[in-house]
């Protein structure tokens, strides 16, 4: 629908048009004993013509293409147009000549009438393409002309088009962000709007990341452009929405191919209904205006609303929610989904775990086991490593050198300290190295029944003790369970920890012990999202790097927290905000969507044949007649019927009331 001209310019058309056709049919009632009166009518419709020049232009471009689609509309509207004023035309060289037919109307007044409907059809369109694009013309209109950067050591304005990767920018308060880059000096606050961040306000100092498109708060920064230009996530985000709105969803694709049909289906109509009338008996003029009747009728960009509404409305709504469809296909792909996996990490919990208790022995105390336990957990990359590595920072502990580590992936680590042989891991897998001890077993179930994850250690042979790993469930986790499970998606998690642990995750946010899949090594995750959905289309909600191989193993990837957009893997759908309750919202637009786009196709069908058979002239035997003109608003009403159903796409879909639930509670990571 991005095709149509400015409504600026469609108006001035609109009101060319409406004065000549008044005029036009104002003349044809009062003037038709006058000899001069065909060559007045002709000069005024030719105005009007000229004046809708480029629907001549592109109709008769879609008259000669196999594949009109979106022109096919202007394609009807100028051969309507055109036969009416040849017709005139006709008519008075027949009139000058002396010899007038005695039905020979001359049809310039529905020339112009076909033409000023057709113009107000599109103004209408055109109006709510306008409206539904309105949230990505915000969007672009957030990065600035200009930037303030270094340039030999020396500050200079430059356009923002002009900036370069590593150029040194200055922020003054208030100012812009022209580029992604990153803090080097000054500190600041502000808030980061959807669809770039959640729209909470963020502290930034030295090492902070900063958007393109966000504006400094009330400090003075000095940053380095890391991204500029296209690559950054402003662009990449404006890039995505636009492709997909652009695109056809697969519930419309029976629309565009019919459109590229309607042309010459509709010529043919015409030409038979003209046949038919002059066999009847009835004269050329009756004939020829039953044609053009059904010509002018035949409009199809009430179709073409129906099939390209639903996307566009859509996906503008998306983006002002931090919601994006990386593809036309996708919202269809979603309103057909039965089930919601969710890979624990970095959705449910928050990824960011913390050291929850540690206990020692007799001969390992707990400060001895943090600083052996972060030397071991420094060659891992692993988020509970890196909770280890962080308490030990914390409380200044010496980090012991551990020498030849080994991984075992889902189990844990081995390597030397001091010459001795030390792991660190899960129960099982420590037991191969020692006999855990009474008290440290008892110490891990009631870790393990508090939802904390206990890690094992031992050294040449003899237990260490075991640390306990935390983390949080987001506040708006079980909310999203209830609105998934709402929506009658039958709801999983997936989760790395073992049994106990992934079972007090799940019931923490409303799920059964039937839905939690718990000891998922993440390189099995992929493998684990194949069996779940062998029986029903699932979505894996996964953070967008993380999960990328499952994301993309799934029927439909939601990635979670698309920082540094675009995110690994092929996500359908991409949440730029880490609220899990994005997840219905994104479903429950998709199905609004893919549902809203049946019910106008078959409302604007019926009425196209209605309508044309109204046109044709199935009521002339009942005496009622229906003009090329009334056939030409018949036309706009379909139009503008559908486009008033389109325009409840772009309201936001109904949030769901925020459902209560307990504070956050610390679960294992």
């Amino acid at each position: 629908m991005d095709h149509f001209e400015d409504p600026s310019v469609l108006k001035k058309r609109l009101l060319v048009g409406c004065c000549g056709t008044v005029i036009l049919f104002c003349l044809d009632w009062l003037l038709t004993d006058f000899a001069a009166d065909g060559l007045l009518e002709l000069a005024l419709a030719a105005v009007v013509c000229l004046t809708n020049g480029r629907v001549f232009v592109r109709g008769v471009s879609a008259l000669a293409s196999r594949h009109p689609g979106a022109s096919a509309h202007q394609a009807l509207t100028a051969l309507a147009a055109a036969l009416c004023m040849g017709y005139g035309i006709a008519a008075v060289i027949q009139r000058m000549l002396g010899t007038p037919a005695e039905d020979a109307p001359y049809l310039f007044a529905p020339a112009a009438a076909i033409l000023t409907f057709g113009t107000a059809a599109e103004l209408a369109a055109a109006r709510f393409a306008r409206q539904a694009a309105a949230p990505l013309t915000e969007l672009e209109g957030r990065m600035p002309a200009s930037a303030s950067v270094l340039r030999d050591r020396q500050p200079c304005t430059v356009a923002a088009a002009e900036l370069r990767r590593d150029d040194i920018f200055l922020l003054r308060p208030g100012d812009p962000i022209p580029a992604d880059g990153v803090v080097l000096d000054g500190t600041s606050t502000l808030t980061v709007p959807l669809p770039l961040g959640s729209g909470e306000p963020e502290e930034l100092q030295k090492g902070s990341a900063v958007l393109a498109g966000t504006v400094n708060g009330d400090g003075a920064l000095i940053c380095r452009a890391v991204r500029v230009g296209d690559d950054t996530a402003l662009a990449g985000i404006l890039h995505t929405a636009r492709q997909t709105a652009a695109g056809t969803m697969p519930a419309a694709d029976k629309v565009r191919r019919l459109c590229d049909l309607y042309v010459p289906a509709c010529a043919g109509v015409a030409a038979v209904v003209f046949i038919v009338w002059l066999l009847v008996g009835r004269g050329v003029g009756f004939a020829f205006s039953r044609a053009v009747a059904v010509l002018a009728v035949g409009s199809p960009l009430a179709l073409a609303i129906a099939g390209a509404a639903a996307l566009m409305a859509g996906v503008g709504q998306g983006v002002k929610q931090g919601i994006l469809f990386t593809d036309a296909s996708v919202p269809q792909t979603a309103a057909a989904l039965r089930g919601v996996l969710l890979d624990k990490r970095g959705t449910i919990t928050t990824g960011a775990p913390e050291v929850a208790e540690i206990v020692g022995t007799r001969n390992v105390p707990p400060k001895f086991l943090l600083g052996m336990a972060a030397g071991l957990e420094s060659q891992s990359t692993d988020p509970m490593a890196s909770a280890i590595m962080r308490r030990a920072q914390s409380e200044k502990i010496r980090l012991s050198t551990v020498r030849d580590c080994e991984a075992v992936p889902g189990q844990g680590l081995v390597g030397r300290f001091a010459g001795k042989v030390m792991a660190g891991g899960s129960e099982s897998f420590i037991a191969s190295y020692c006999e855990l001890t009474d008290d440290l077993r008892d110490a891990g179930r009631r870790l393990m029944n508090e939802g904390v994850t206990p890690l094992y250690f031992s050294l040449d042979g003899h237990p260490a003790g075991l640390i306990g790993i935390s983390e949080q469930v987001r506040p708006s986790a079980r909310q999203a369970v209830t609105e998934l499970q709402a929506l009658g998606l039958d709801v999983k998690l997936l989760s790395g920890d073992n049994a106990e642990t992934a079972n007090r995750i799940g019931h923490l946010v409303g799920l059964t012990d039937d839905n939690i899949r718990a000891a998922i090594a993440p390189e099995a995750l992929a493998d684990e999202v194949r069996r779940c959905q062998a029986g029903e289309p699932c979505a894996l909600v996964g953070d967008a790097r993380s999960a990328a191989a499952a994301l993309d193993a799934a029927e439909l990837g939601i990635a979670v927290g698309t920082e540094g957009f675009p995110p690994a893997g092929k996500a359908g759908i991409l949440l730029t905000q880490r609220d899990l309750t994005g997840v219905p919202a994104a479903l429950r637009l998709a199905r609004q969507m893919t549902g809203a786009v049946g019910p106008m196709e078959r409302f604007v069908l019926v009425y196209h044949l209605i309508a044309l058979l109204l046109a044709a002239g199935i009521t002339v035997p009942l005496g009622l007649v229906v003009p090329p003109a009334v056939a030409a608003i018949a036309a706009l009403a379909a139009a503008l019927a559908a486009v008033r159903m389109a325009s409840g796409l772009t309201e936001a879909p109904q949030q769901q009331p925020a459902a209560e639930e307990p504070e956050p509670a610390g679960v294992g990571a």
